[in-house]
């Protein structure tokens, strides 16, 4: 059981970081409608 939960810790992490770095480049990018949209999901 704890395995599993180290597991979904891990992955909802790296999403996390995904997401932001994601966010970055897109404001980066001078695009905040595009952001904007991918936060509010």
């Amino acid at each position: 059981i704890y395995c599993i939960l180290t597991v979904q810790i891990v992955l909802t992490v790296a999403v996390c970081v995904v997401v932001v770095a994601v966010h970055r480049r897109l404001l980066s990018h001078d695009n905040p409608g595009l952001a904007i949209s991918i936060v509010s999901r």
